[in-house]
């Protein structure tokens, strides 16, 4: 199916009087792509050997818009740790859902016992399960999802999904480690939470002629010819004016929009007084 652009302009034509102005605006939606990152910074936070309660360290997530659709969530840690398979990692939402990255590894018995998590990112868009990799792990894998693992009091309750986590992106972020087998302890180097999302916008575009179009609604700053959403038209004669708006793919056709300039009322006479007896009728005329 093929769809053609075309700009949309609110209003699509006015009438103003000769000195006066009127605010012209894109009302197409354009989705941009942007990506937050949230980071601990350098932490060195000991991971307490055989210890099932283990850390917690939050990350604040702010300015991600209310209206914005989520395309990717990504956790990246570094823990420096001599058995892995020790460890269960889990990830709570500022919504409260509390999804399992890493389960024990090896199927959640422990058994991957090789050093490290280097730079590892677990991600909603990750296709390969962590389980099997091998050391240091380095690279995007998908969650394991394990029902009941993760530190106590901190474990994923039934399935979940990316979409649980998403109702609230805004807020505390939270990693829960812990070590459930003696013989060695771990540091939590660093983590950090990236968001990535699409954000509807107005879309911008290009106006002409330029005489009489302003971007400010005080008039003092005429425009040069960028691309914006909204221009201020104050011509001094009737002028039909256009606006052509692109994508990364499509160029609408020049939209027109037709501001017609009304001259004020000139030589109003007066009517005269008049004086009349009640009940009697009189007109008056300007």
């Amino acid at each position: 199916t093929v769809n053609p652009l075309l700009a949309t302009v609110n209003p699509p034509s006015a009438t103003i009087c000769n000195g006066s102005s009127q605010q012209l605006s894109i009302t197409n939606s354009a989705s941009a792509i942007s990506t937050a990152n949230f980071t601990s910074g350098t932490l060195g936070v000991t991971i307490p050997d055989d210890d099932e309660f283990g850390i917690i360290r939050t990350i604040s997530v702010s300015g991600i818009p209310a209206n914005a659709v989520i395309t990717s969530i990504d956790v990246k840690f570094n823990i420096a740790h001599t058995w892995v398979g020790d460890l269960d990692i889990n990830l709570i939402a500022p919504n409260g859902a509390n999804m399992n990255l890493v389960g024990s590894l090896n199927n959640g018995t422990g058994g991957n016992g090789t050093a490290n998590f280097t730079n590892t990112v677990i991600s909603s868009t990750g296709t390969t399960i962590i389980s099997g990799a091998a050391a240091p792990r380095t690279g995007t894998f998908a969650a394991e999802r394990r029902a009941t693992y993760g530190p106590t009091n901190n474990t994923q309750v039934g399935a979940v999904n990316w979409s649980d986590l998403q109702s609230t992106i805004n807020g505390d972020w939270k990693i829960a480690i812990a070590d459930f087998a003696a013989g060695d302890e771990g540091i939590l180097q660093n983590w950090d939470v990236t968001i990535t999302y699409t954000s509807p916008t107005l879309a911008t575009g290009v106006w002409s002629p330029t005489n009489g179009l302003f971007t400010d609604a005080g008039l003092t700053t005429p425009y040069t010819g960028t691309a914006v959403n909204t221009v201020y038209a104050a011509p001094t004669t009737t002028t039909t004016y256009s606006v052509i708006v692109s994508t990364q793919i499509c160029t609408t056709p020049p939209l027109p929009i037709p501001v017609t300039v009304a001259n004020p009322i000139a030589n109003l006479v007066q009517a005269a007084n008049s004086t009349i007896c009640a009940n009697n009728s009189t007109s008056f005329t300007v």
